[in-house]
């Protein structure tokens, strides 16, 4: 690739995270000097050793989609019993280590909310600064976060 000229590599999937190959091959195109993008459902952000690769080799930008605000809404949409809690678990660890999140709406709510991501973002999630669909913010504090 790198012979190639390639300077922008995009990572998905499925879910890239749970590939076994994904911290090899991410950890050599960053050596590589490749600009990345993940795109993820934030389940696996919470391993320890992911968010290690991801904190010492930080990513261009990391993209998870907000499938529902509620874990009903959230699970049903994913057909994935406690998908919600696994997304709220990897958002948490991976707002705390800094890492260039950036939340957008899953395809399947895009028809229904027209836009309205705020709406759909769990209140008590630290959003990052900035995300798709919602404007240039300060955080919310999140309970973890208060003393």
């Amino acid at each position: 690739m790198r012979e190639a000229g390639v300077l922008w590599l995009q990572m998905t999937g499925g879910e890239p995270l749970i590939d076994n190959g994904f911290r090899n091959s991410y950890a050599l195109a960053w050596d590589l000097g490749m600009m990345i993008q993940i795109s993820s459902n934030g389940s696996r952000l919470s391993d320890p050793r992911v968010l290690e690769l991801l904190t010492t080799r930080r990513s261009y930008r990391i993209t998870l989609p907000v499938y529902g605000a509620t874990e009903e809404s959230y699970d049903t949409t994913t057909k994935r019993r406690g998908a919600f809690v696994r997304f709220l678990k990897g958002l948490q660890a991976g707002t705390e280590a800094g890492l260039p999140l950036e939340l957008n709406q899953a395809q399947p709510l895009r028809r229904r909310a027209r836009g309205r991501l705020e709406e759909l973002v769990p209140r008590a999630v630290c959003l990052p600064p900035r995300h798709r669909g919602m404007p240039q913010r300060p955080a919310v504090a999140a309970p973890w976060t208060r003393a």
